[in-house]
């Protein structure tokens, strides 16, 4: 009986020990980041364009981040970042043409020439990663940490300021091909300065793809120092799709669409990260 009742407590203790073993295994990490690093906005080469240029410009961002081991060497993270990117573009010679019905109901084919085009961009986002990350000890103190995996990204605030000189001219077939220009109250106006300052019509989210690697340095059993460099690229557009099938910078008087609304347009960004992780055992 005695026998029977010490193996009954065996078991209980060599339970509880193994519970608590599991529990030891159990790690969330929270780190706080500052993201130095380069941004831009990706705009594909334009059929309409000549002497195109784009500038990405350096941000400071910051994120949140919690990791939590599925076992001792991989897991998941999640948390919030903030996002910004900002980029400069300018180009020449602007030239496009459409069809366009007139205010008397005539077809007619609108041709728009442009110069001196600037566009300077700023959008802001709150990004929420998902991504699967690997960490492997080099040492007592060190480890090598890699991410890659997916992200929403939701914009908060835009920007664009732009400028250009436009002429708006008329072709006719109907009317043996005659051209209307220099009549403004028709519509048709020759270096019309056109700038403007407005928010860029964003889409709801966006989907984004991310990749770092980095190093882990051990400060203390609960304490530890991270940095990486990361690499991230939107994969959807950036804008609503009410311009991006059919994009022109302006085809009408007064009007500039930002070049972000173009298709194909996207986001990209190379940062450092600098981190501060607690370690957290349950």
């Amino acid at each position: 009986m005695k026998t029977k009742n010490l193996y009954f407590i065996l078991s209980i203790l060599l339970f509880l020990l193994s519970g608590s073993i599991v529990k030891a295994q159990k790690v969330l990490t929270i780190e706080l980041q500052a993201n130095p690093g380069y941004s831009w906005i990706g705009i594909p080469a334009s059929s309409f364009l000549s002497s195109e240029t784009s500038k990405g410009n350096f941000n400071v961002d910051f994120g949140v981040l919690a990791h939590y081991n599925l076992n001792k060497q991989a897991g998941i993270l999640s948390g919030i970042q903030l996002k910004t990117y900002r980029s400069n573009f300018s180009g020449k010679d602007y030239n496009v043409s459409f069809k366009a019905i007139d205010t008397e109901n005539k077809s007619y084919i609108r041709n728009v020439t442009g110069t001196d085009i600037k566009e300077s961009t700023t959008l802001r986002f709150i990004n929420i990663p998902i991504r699967f990350f690997y960490d492997l000890p080099l040492s007592r103190f060190v480890s090598f940490f890699g991410t890659i995996g997916p992200g929403i990204t939701i914009p908060i605030q835009s920007k664009v300021v732009g400028s250009g000189t436009f002429t708006y001219t008329g072709l006719y077939p109907e009317l043996n091909n005659a051209v209307l220009k220099d009549l403004p109250p028709y519509g048709f106006n020759s270096n019309v300065p056109v700038s403007v300052e407005k928010k860029l019509k964003s889409i709801f989210f966006i989907i984004n793809a991310t990749a770092s690697a980095g190093f882990v340095f051990k400060m203390s059993r609960y304490w530890k120092f991270h940095t990486a460099v990361n690499y991230s690229r939107s994969f959807t557009g950036i804008a609503s799709k009410d311009k991006s099938n059919n994009f022109h910078i302006s085809d009408e008087l007064g009007s500039f669409y930002s070049l972000a609304n173009s298709k194909n347009s996207f986001l990209s960004d190379f940062y450092i990260s600098i981190g501060i992780q607690k370690v957290i055992l349950f």
